[in-house]
Parts: C-alpha cells; structure tokens; sequence
C-alpha cells in the first residue's frame, strides 16, 4: 500500500506549503512596513520644523481680540505656510520616488 512513502510525500508537500505561506506573510508585512515607514517619512519635516519654533509663535491670549491677520500673528502664518510648503514638497518627492521604484 506505499503508505511510509505516501507520508514521507505528504510531509514534504506541507513543508512546500508552510514556506510558501511563510513568503506570503513576509511580503505583506514588508508591504506594510514600507508604507508605514513612507507615511513617517512625511511627518518628519513639520514634525522638526514644530520642535525648532517650539510651538510659541502665537501671541498672548489677550491679543486674540485682535484680528487674525495683524502683525502679530505673522510668525504663526509664516510657520503655518513653510510647515505646509515643505510637507508638500516631502510628499511628492516621495510619491514620484515611489512610482519610480515601482516601474
């Protein structure tokens, strides 16, 4: 009945199946990685330009009678426009960095 040989094809087959699950699972956590570590790569520049201006560019609370436009909220839109300059600028950079690998 070939029954040692039939165990000695079946246990051969499921270690084929168990290292091809294996591969399958690597992939999709390396696929996973790879966006988290792209989705990271994108706070990082606001992230230092927030830590650098240590969040104190708004004035007092009793100037906020005063428009949002006058000369004392300068630095904060200042801050609010490189912030958001540079985040633009990462996230094309990478996304142009991206579909060039993917080619």
């Amino acid at each position: 009945m070939r029954i040692p040989s039939d165990v000695k094809d079946l246990d051969t087959e499921i270690g084929e199946l168990n290292q091809f699950a294996n591969i399958i699972a690597e992939q999709r956590q390396s696929n996973q990685t790879t966006k988290l570590t792209k989705l990271a790569a994108l706070f990082v520049i606001p992230t230092l330009i927030a830590s650098l201006l240590g969040m104190n560019v708004l004035p007092g609370f009793e100037k906020f009678t005063n428009c949002i436009f006058s000369d004392s909220f300068i630095p904060f839109w200042i801050s609010v426009g490189v912030i958001t300059t540079l985040t633009l600028i990462g996230f094309f950079t990478i996304k142009k960095i991206w579909l060039d690998k993917n080619k």
